[in-house]
């Protein structure tokens, strides 16, 4: 069996992230999705809240990465995904851990994250309408 073989049969196997619900899966993928985005320049799309798309401009979608049962999976798409793979593997060897922190936290700490968003949204909109009467007071100059 060839490497290539070996790679197309990647969706029979999976890494357990031990995730114990379903809005855990959704956090994790969303961080690695995220994470392929801003940190390796990959375009993704999100299908579900827990699978998503990887592609490159100009050669298409090369894999899809899931999450199901609690564990993550990739099906390639085109021949050459195992750079997608490495990076898979990369991303839960360096960021699982704090990835399940931040979810943790996050439930623990639920009402205290949800006052630092609506206060960050009073921000933006302070700001914006600061901008907004800023640039009205210019336009008689």
């Amino acid at each position: 069996m060839n490497i290539i073989d070996g790679i197309s049969d990647l969706k029979n196997f999976g890494i357990d992230l031990k995730l114990d619900s379903i809005d855990a899966e959704a956090f994790y993928c969303e961080a690695l999705r995220l994470w392929f985005e801003d940190e390796k320049g990959y375009d993704t799309v999100a299908i579900t809240d827990r699978e998503f798309t990887i592609e490159i401009m100009g050669e298409g979608d090369v894999a899809t990465i899931y999450i199901s049962d609690s564990t993550l999976r990739m099906i390639p798409i085109q021949e050459d995904s195992m750079e997608v793979l490495l990076y898979v593997l990369e991303f839960v060897a360096q960021h699982h851990k704090q990835t399940i922190m931040v979810y943790n936290y996050i439930c623990e700490n639920e009402e205290e994250v949800s006052s630092l968003f609506e206060n960050a949204d009073e921000v933006i909109l302070e700001t914006e309408e600061e901008k907004s009467e800023e640039e009205e007071s210019d336009e008689w100059i």
